[in-house]
């Protein structure tokens, strides 16, 4: 009897070892869990700021671009001709242009004309000489090419700009004459204004601009806006999504629940370990989706492109990225507030689905921004076939819970060419989308202005 006693114990202490050791594996595997998907968060917010940096860098260079290439700005700067210089260029920085300074200078940076508020300036601004000479220092770096452009940010009399400068030449320059042509440097400012747009755009919290030396706040997560030497004149911080930390608060009671009863019975390990581990990955389910539309977020999207069908589509030239944006959003949310705004969401959600076949992958990648994929031996047409269902179902108004009205969208597609990448063919349609936004504020403006 002593002996079966003894034996007992023994299954006892090893029922309460295993059931130990079990549990210590739980906690490590959820900690780590909770390590992974905030680490995952972090990653994916850096990739989004640093995403938005370069496309509003990208953007500003498009536009200086294509005012350099402009056969008449050349002819006009050669000539000296300062009425259409001032009317047709330096008009850019009025109200309604893209720029706040303008400046065209020589080869080796003497100014000619500096335009700020649509009005020719007698002079340079105060700073304005080290921007541009950095810009010009690095344009300057490379070999000469048609239109070749450089972008950076800098400080201006103490105030963060983005600048872009360009070659002016005609379209059928001699390469050789590159060196010997005007510069074309266009500069707008970045305030507080700017960050909050940013901040709403990619759904950061307490989404800031720093000044360099100031020192980076605890937990946050810091970009550097860099000028054209490469040096940091500024920051940009924000403090990431923590996913994980809620799914540890959920867990714990959960584990301290189950490593009672892993205790007391070794029965109860297999039946605990298989409750939170579906626990764990329904959680790890949820981080891949939108709550507010069901459709997959950026996590899941990028999962889903990581996928060898995907893989595989994208090597054979079959994939095409549809990228769309809500205009005028921001005025609903801030007017009807922002229940009105996640309705909007959801409804233009569900239109979406609708407008897409079974087979299409729907994501919300951003706050307002959505992302379409199709996989097609036609992505081109199959994906226009889509946007023109979408745009059918968006002329109808808005009519729910309440909320009455009427949202357009702005689209971008990209094809992806054979052998190309996920990353290649996001960008490009993401550059498109931007594009068709750029030129619906412009003809708003431009009927504006008409009017």
């Amino acid at each position: 009897m002593t002996a079966h006693q003894s034996n007992a114990g023994v299954m006892i202490i090893i029922q309460i070892v295993t059931s130990l050791a079990a549990i210590g594996v739980l906690w490590a595997t959820v900690v780590w869990l909770t390590a992974e998907a905030n680490l995952i968060a972090a990653d994916q917010s850096r990739q989004r700021v640093e995403a938005e940096i370069s496309a509003a860098s990208a953007d500003l260079a498009a536009i200086v671009q294509h005012t350099a290439r402009w056969d008449n700005a050349y002819l006009w700067v050669m000539s000296g001709d300062a009425a259409q210089i001032t009317s047709n260029i330096g008009s850019g920085t009025g109200t309604h242009g893209p720029f706040d300074y303008l400046f065209v200078t020589q080869p080796d940076g003497r100014p000619l004309y500096a335009f700020e508020g649509g009005e020719r300036l007698d002079a340079l601004p105060s700073d304005s000489a080290s921007v541009i000479d950095a810009l010009l220092l690095d344009l300057q770096g490379e070999a000469p090419t048609p239109f070749q452009t450089t972008s950076a940010y800098d400080l201006m009399d103490g105030e963060l700009v983005l600048a872009s400068a360009s070659r002016i030449h005609p379209q059928e320059a001699d390469p050789a004459e590159f060196d010997a042509t005007p510069i074309l440097i266009g500069m707008m400012r970045f305030d507080q204004s700017d960050i909050h747009d940013a901040s709403t755009r990619l759904g950061l919290d307490r989404f800031q601009l720093d000044d360099w030396g100031t020192p980076a706040r605890e937990g946050s997560i810091r970009a550097a806006l860099r000028s054209a030497t490469g040096q940091p004149v500024a920051f940009v911080s924000w403090f990431p999504a923590r996913p994980g930390d809620t799914t540890m608060a959920a867990a714990v009671p959960v584990i301290l629940t189950l490593s009672l009863i892993l205790i007391m019975t070794s029965m109860a390990v297999g039946r605990g370990i298989s409750r939170q581990t579906n626990a764990v990955l329904q959680q790890m389910m949820r981080a891949r989706t939108d709550n507010l539309t069901g459709l997959l977020n950026r996590g899941g999207l990028e999962e889903a492109a990581a996928s060898q069908e995907m893989s595989i589509a994208l090597a054979r030239g079959r994939v095409a990225v549809i990228y769309f944006d809500l205009n005028d959003f921001k005025p609903l949310n801030d007017n009807k507030g922002h229940a009105a705004g996640d309705i909007a969401l959801q409804v233009v959600a569900e239109r979406l689905q609708f407008s897409c076949r079974k087979s299409d992958i729907v994501a919300r990648v951003g706050g307002d921004e959505f992302v379409c994929v199709v996989i097609d031996d036609d992505p081109e047409m199959a994906a226009h076939e889509m946007v023109n269902r979408l745009k059918v179902e968006m002329t109808q108004p808005i009519n729910r819970d309440g909320l009455t009205t009427s949202l357009s969208i702005s689209h971008g597609i990209a094809v992806s060419g054979l052998g190309g990448s996920w990353q290649d063919v996001m960008r490009m349609a993401d550059d498109e989308m931007y594009k068709t936004k750029n030129r619906r504020r412009k003809s708003a403006r431009t009927s504006k202005t008409a009017a």
